[in-house]
């Protein structure tokens, strides 16, 4: 766990990876966590920033500002979601079932 507890300004307790916050940590995989702005600290997959996440496959995670890990597709926090199809069409991102766009 400590060897991979490092970078993202990471410190490891002895038993804890601790990240600052903003950061979101949720279920991924050591695999599916590699984007740059991620981190897999040995249990979680965490993203930078305050994101809302939804289990997905990565072919379902697509589009500006997605971040998968490995289990999840994650947006960031002020998106607005819906359930829906097409979302390229519409001009959002797809995060798992979920069509998400910034706020306007």
């Amino acid at each position: 766990l400590s060897s991979a507890c490092q970078g993202h300004g990471s410190v490891f307790t002895g038993t804890k990876c601790c990240l600052p916050p903003p950061t979101t940590c949720v279920a991924g995989s050591m695999n599916g966590c590699d984007g740059k702005n991620q981190l897999w600290t040995g249990t979680y997959c965490c993203v930078d920033a305050a994101q809302q996440c939804y289990p997905s496959a990565v072919s379902d995670c697509k589009g500006p500002y997605t971040s998968f890990t490995g289990s999840q597709c994650c947006v960031p926090e002020d998106f607005k979601c819906w359930y829906g199809s097409n979302c390229e069409q519409q001009g959002a991102s797809r995060a798992g079932v979920n069509c998400c766009s910034q706020q306007m």
